[in-house]
């Protein structure tokens, strides 16, 4: 809770939006991996607004000044992971629950270093399934 009020301290004299300032605090919420970042640069308001807003829009151009570019590459890769989630439900549902579960988890739990590392691999592998179906040359009815 120490990183809502850091962020809720910074939004007071910067932004008159309260739409979006629980738009703001809702997504530090749900997002637990941002904490520590936000609690290390608890004095650099205006760059932690930035960033966070940054995070929020998912812009591939999109340079952090102060938060944690791991957490960019993570959110990056659970995307990507969700994507492929889906695109793999064309062809078949065997993986789909599994891969639900796995983003649930990392998204309530958050990410370490570890965790990072073998989202990495999954995406990788599950991009290969992919590929492979897309080169299988048959009709599913």
């Amino acid at each position: 809770m120490k990183a809502i009020e850091i962020i809720s301290k910074a939004l007071e004299n910067r932004s008159t939006n309260k739409g979006i300032n629980y738009d703001i605090i809702i997504f530090v919420l749900d997002n637990p991996e941002l904490h520590k970042s936000i609690i290390e640069n608890k004095d650099n308001y205006t760059d932690l607004i930035h960033d966070i807003r940054g995070l929020m829009s998912k812009d591939v151009f999109f340079a952090p000044r102060v938060l944690n570019t791991e957490i960019l590459k993570a959110n990056k890769l659970l995307d990507r992971y969700f994507e492929l989630k889906d695109d793999l439900l064309e062809f078949t549902d065997e993986f789909h629950d599994s891969m639900l579960y796995d983003i649930e988890g990392y998204s309530c739990e958050g990410l370490e270093a570890y965790d990072i590392e073998d989202l990495e691999t999954q995406v990788k592998a599950f991009e290969m399934i992919l590929k492979g179906y897309k080169n299988i040359n048959y009709i599913f009815g």
